[in-house]
Order: C-alpha cells, then sequence, then structure tokens
C-alpha cells in the first residue's frame, strides 16, 4: 500500500502512448502514480497499493475495461476506489454499461490535460466527501451505542437506587413506626408520672426528629431518581394555612417574633393540587423563616391569580422575614442539595436539604420558588404553583384531633386481622385496637393471612405491604380473587362490599347471611409512591403510610367500618408542637452564669461535636448546684437547639 502523502492514481492502459501522457498531466498536477498494462495486472497493483482513483482504458486485450472494473468493484477491499473510464467509444450504450460496471465517469479521446485534471480532482474530492460522511456515520453509530448503554446502565442504576430506597425506606421507617405508635400511646395516658412523661417526650421529640432527617434524605433521594410523583388531591386552604400557624406560633412566640398570615379576600377555599406537597414546602420555607430571624416579623402573604374563564388559578405564598438576609455569593447554590449559608452553618440545625426538596416539589406542582433578599433586612422567597378550584363537596371529613376512648353504643361486633411480619408491629396495633372490644387475631406471613381470612371471615384486614413470601398486595390481590369466584366471579372491588355496619354479625364467627366483603387496609413503610396505586389496584380499601399517627389510624376505621367512636375532648393527641416549644423558653442569664466556667468549657466542646451523650453528662454535672441552669440546657439539647445553647455558655 502506498504511503505517501501524495495521493495516488493507478493508469491501466495496454497503450504507452497514453500511458506516457496521462502520467504527464497527473505528475504535473502533484499526484503520484501507478502503471499497469492490462486488466489482470491492474488488479493486481490495486490490491497492493490501494490507489485513491483508477484511470481505466475500455479496449484493452484479453479483459477489457467494463470486465476489469466488474471484477475490482467484486473484491470488498477496492470496491471503494472511484473507475473513470477512457475511451473513444462514444455510444450511450457503452456509457451505460460502463457505469453499470461500477464506473463513475468518462474521459474521452482525445484526452485534454485541464479536462483529466478536472475529472480527478472531482471525483477524488467526492471520495473524500464520502469517506467522511461513512466515517461520521461510523462515529455517530458508536455515540449511539454508547448513548444506548449509557442510557440501559443509568436505568439500571436508578433501579438499583430504587431497590435500595425502597429497603432502606422499609428497614427504617418499620422500627420507627413502633417507636413513635407506643410513644405517642403511652404519652395519652393521663396517670402518667410526671418524670416518665418527660422521658416519654424525649423519646417521642428525637424519633420525630429522627424521622424527618430521613424523610428529607429520602425525599432527596427520590427527587434525583425520577420516583416522585404528583399525588393532586381536593383540600382546605384556610386549614392548610391555620396548620402552618400552628406549627410555628409558639417557636415565633417565644423568640420574640411576630407571625402573621396575610390572605388575600378574593382567595378561593377550596383547591385541587398535592396537599402534602404545598404543605412540605411551607413548612420548610417558613421554618427557615423562623429559625434564622431573631428579631422583628415572619410573614406569609397569600394571593392568587385566576386564569379567566377557567377553575383554574396560580397561588403565590411570599414568605417574608427580617432577618439576616443572604449574600449575593450564597444565593447561586442556595437551592443545591446540602447548601447552606453560613447563617445556617452556624446554626448547625437542618439537613441543608430543605429548600431543594421545595423546588424540587414547586416544580414538580408546575410552579416555582424564587428569591429576593437583602442582606441585613431579610428575604423574601415566593412560591408560584397553579391549582383548581373546586367545591366544598369534594372534600373528606378531617380526621378528629382528639383521643377516642371507647366506642359509642349499640354498634356491631367487629373481627380485626393483623397481618404483620414483624412482632412489635403488630403488637402496636393490638395496644391499639385491644381498649375497644374488638375481636383480634394475628397473622405472621400471607399464608396464614389467607387461612384466616378463610376460616374466620374478618370484617377489616389491617395488611402490612412487605412480608416472607407473599407480600400484603399478592395476599390481598388472591383475597380480592376468591371472592370474587365465590360471588359468581362478579368481580368484588377494593371498594365494593357491605356498606358500614351492614350485614355484621354481633359475636364472632359467620352470619348466616351473604359473605362478609373484608375491608383491607394496607400499611407500608415504603416511600415510593406508586405503593399506594399498587395497594388500590391488587383490591386494598385504603393506604396507610409508616410511620403512621393515632389519629390516620382511627380515622380509617371510622370510615372503612362506620365506627362511631366516643372522644374524650381533654384528652387530644399529643402535640409535637407544644412538647418542642419547651426548647424555646427564654434563657436566664443569671442562671447561666453562676455555672462554673469548665462545665461551660467543656459543654461547648460536647456540643460543638454534637455529642449529645457527652453534652447530658455535662448537663447532669451541673445538677445539684444550679438545677435552673441545667433544666433550661437539658430541654435545649434535647430538642436539638445547639446554637441556643452555645449562646447561652459564651455570654
Amino acid at each position: 500500500m502506498m504511503t505517501s502523502d501524495k495521493q495516488t492514481i493507478l493508469i491501466i492502459d495496454d497503450n504507452a502512448a497514453n500511458l506516457g501522457v496521462l502520467s504527464g498531466y497527473l505528475k504535473d498536477g502533484g499526484f503520484q502514480i501507478m502503471i499497469a498494462r492490462n486488466g489482470r495486472d491492474g488488479i493486481t497493483k490495486a490490491g497492493r497499493g490501494k490507489p485513491d482513483l483508477i484511470l481505466l482504458d475500455v479496449l484493452m486485450p484479453e479483459m477489457d475495461g467494463f470486465e476489469t472494473c466488474r471484477q475490482l468493484k467484486s473484491d470488498h477491499s477496492l470496491k471503494e476506489i472511484p473507475v473513470i473510464f477512457i475511451t473513444a467509444l462514444q455510444s450511450v450504450e457503452d456509457k451505460v454499461k460502463g457505469f453499470a460496471a461500477g464506473g463513475v465517469d468518462y474521459l474521452t479521446k482525445p484526452l485534454q490535460e485541464q479536462e483529466v485534471l478536472a475529472r480527478v480532482q472531482t471525483h477524488l474530492q467526492l471520495q473524500a466527501h464520502k469517506k467522511q460522511l461513512q466515517q461520521q456515520t461510523i462515529e455517530l453509530k458508536q455515540a449511539k451505542e454508547l448513548a444506548e448503554t449509557a442510557r440501559k446502565n443509568a436505568e439500571k442504576a436508578n433501579q438499583a437506587k430504587s431497590l435500595f430506597l425502597a429497603n432502606m425506606s422499609h428497614e427504617l421507617r418499620t422500627p420507627l413506626n413502633a417507636i413513635v405508635g407506643f410513644s405517642e400511646f403511652i404519652r395519652a395516658d393521663a396517670e402518667l408520672a410526671p418524670a416518665y412523661r418527660e422521658y416519654l417526650d424525649i423519646i417521642f421529640r428525637n424519633s420525630q426528629h429522627l424521622l424527618e432527617l430521613i424523610n428529607s434524605v429520602l425525599d432527596m433521594s427520590k427527587i434525583e431518581a425520577g420516583r416522585v410523583t404528583l399525588n393532586a388531591a381536593p383540600f382546605d386552604l384556610s386549614d392548610l394555612l391555620d396548620e402552618i400557624r400552628e406549627l410555628f406560633r409558639l417557636r415565633a412566640r417565644q423568640k420574640g417574633l411576630t407571625l402573621k398570615i396575610d390572605l388575600h379576600r378574593d382567595m378561593p377555599h377550596y383547591l385541587r393540587t398535592d396537599p402534602a406537597k404545598l404543605r412540605q414546602i411551607l413548612i420548610n420555607l417558613v421554618g427557615n423563616a423562623v429559625k434564622f430571624t431573631d428579631t422583628g416579623t415572619v410573614t406569609l402573604r397569600v394571593s392568587s391569580v385566576l386564569h379567566k374563564g377557567e377553575s383554574l388559578t396560580n397561588l403565590f405564598f411570599e414568605v417574608a422575614d427580617t432577618g439576616p438576609g443572604i449574600a449575593a455569593q450564597e444565593r447561586a447554590n442556595l437551592f443545591q442539595p446540602f447548601a447552606q449559608t453560613a447563617a445556617g452553618q452556624q446554626k448547625t440545625e437542618g439537613s441543608g436539604l430543605g429548600l431543594a426538596i421545595s423546588r424540587k416539589f414547586a416544580q414538580l406542582l408546575g410552579g416555582e420558588v424564587r428569591l429576593s433578599s437583602t442582606v441585613g433586612a431579610g428575604s423574601v422567597f415566593t412560591v408560584e404553583v397553579p391549582a383548581e378550584i373546586v367545591s366544598d363537596a369534594e372534600l373528606s371529613r378531617q380526621v378528629p384531633a382528639c383521643r377516642p376512648i371507647a366506642l359509642e353504643a349499640g354498634q356491631p361486633h367487629y373481627r380485626l386481622l393483623i397481618v404483620d411480619d414483624k412482632p412489635d408491629n403488630r403488637k402496636l396495633l393490638s395496644v391499639l385496637l385491644s381498649p375497644f372490644n374488638f375481636e383480634l387475631r394475628e397473622a405472621s406471613d400471607g399464608i396464614s393471612a389467607l387461612a384466616l381470612w378463610s376460616e374466620w371471615q374478618p370484617h377489616l384486614i389491617w395488611m402490612d405491604a412487605r412480608m416472607p413470601g407473599s407480600d400484603g398486595f399478592a395476599v390481598t390481590a388472591e383475597i380480592r380473587a376468591k371472592q370474587g369466584r365465590l360471588s359468581g366471579g362478579a368481580g368484588l372491588s377494593g371498594g365494593a362490599g357491605l356498606s358500614s355496619g351492614a350485614g355484621l354479625s354481633s359475636g364472632a364467627g359467620l352470619s348466616s347471611g351473604a359473605e362478609i366483603q373484608t375491608k383491607i387496609i394496607i400499611l407500608s413503610a415504603s416511600v415510593a409512591e406508586d405503593d399506594r396505586q399498587t395497594a388500590i389496584s391488587a383490591g386494598a380499601d385504603d393506604f396507610l403510610p409508616k410511620p403512621f399517627r393515632s389519629a390516620e389510624f382511627f380515622g380509617m376505621l371510622e370510615r372503612h367500618l362506620g365506627l362511631k367512636f366516643v372522644y374524650e375532648d381533654s384528652a387530644p393527641y399529643p402535640s409535637d408542637c407544644e412538647s418542642a416549644a419547651e426548647s424555646e423558653l427564654p434563657v436566664s442569664a443569671i442562671a447561666i452564669a453562676e455555672v462554673p466556667p469548665e462545665l461551660c468549657r467543656e459543654l461547648e466542646t460536647a456540643t460543638q461535636r454534637f455529642d449529645i451523650a457527652a453534652m447530658l453528662h455535662v448537663i447532669e454535672a451541673m445538677r445539684t448546684e444550679h438545677p435552673s441552669a441545667a433544666s433550661q440546657l437539658e430541654r435545649m439539647a434535647q430538642n436539638f437547639a445547639y446554637e441556643r445553647i452555645l449562646a447561652a455558655i459564651r455570654r
């Protein structure tokens, strides 16, 4: 093969005079020349030298130019070399024959130098473009293959991440369900000794704090994995704003802040969007405003712009504070995961995920979060999200906020089956249900659950989603399938069946009437947002995420069995705000000042290391001589108010 940088032309011609003329033209044109005096010699030299172009005489003895061209084109390594015929023939048939053999052009004798060079250069350029296009095609194909491989790898990674999230969610939230559930249940006991109530408050606050951190990390992971979906539902805007006010009212008051909610007078009351995500956005933004504002006011302004002639509106929530403001250089990364301002780093609270999650949730709702801020004057975070205006008839009844203490008289006797592979979770449900004279049975796996359902016919099943062997979804689907066959194939849906309390026996065992349409509520500690739809598709009547609050639990019993509870107005469910607010009580400078400096230094070191055990050890050492200071510092430590501890002991 030729290695010169010059382009090589192979001339195949049995006429020495023609060879001389063509060689002269091409050498003057800067080309390198190869010569062959017949077709077979030309094919051999083409195979060895791989020329860039071939000039081929048509009329030659033994093998003419047409046959020579056909054999050149039949060789895979030579077929791409352009061939220009040289001939004195003028007929159209001869030219067609040449093109059919694989030629790209003709040079007609007598030869003219300028024409020869022009045609040669033209076809060399065309060949170069063709090679370039072929190379680009190869590169494009390779790029597509790489992109497809990357896409498949990304899908596998996302699937692995989703599986990891589901497993981690279940492993982390399942034990938290027992911790939160039992501590909430015991805290509601009016006869509980004050000391034990305080210990339970500590357990409850810490479990709630841990749950919030887990949820934030899992929410961010779901967002990055593209696993977050929109769950639109009707809600009462006033109720949502009242909840936000109550969540932060005490905390703001005990910091000396004014918390205001300004609702525009023309605001619609009932709306449809994803209320859980909107609530989380507002909690994150108002919570940050209260956290970082030391004096002045935190204001939540709410307004809307109605789409003319439609039932759609754009909601605007402005969270304004009189805090330190955010410097321009800190704003660029403010909405990135784990990003914190200088003020946020000093506070030592939170995960740095709140703003990132808020923006992602707002975008999922079809809106956005924007920031304007002036250093030293405060910040304004504006949330804009679209929503549909609905009627109050679409709203579901709110769960009562008080603890049920008994069932109203004259209600049927109910059989409830608890299905969960975790003994602690079964125990929690049993403890919650035992005071109400339900007949209870338990199953630790899907096979036992199916057997008990078939034999015992419970009115309602609390079904865990994830269990070894058959999971809760599969067991639910099997129960519905069997019910469909028993009823003649009508195929009862999860929500179908008897109206509340109708046809229920007054004691254990089956009534003599038609078979009971068992209600099934699936409980899940997974964060997968399609679990709810999976549960309903399997035939479940409802879905309850873990950890759950007792109010949600009893509310579902009311809805699905038509139960009527007696509520003790004086025994509401414990309020997170009330217990958490204790950490915001004003710190006594006099009490702290009396603590020996060496203990203050030890506490400062432990606090800076976030070593809660060491902090409580130092605080306990203060208690004998300085009980007031110890009590205040202990409350702050239990509520993770580390920045307030540091501020107090550094005075």
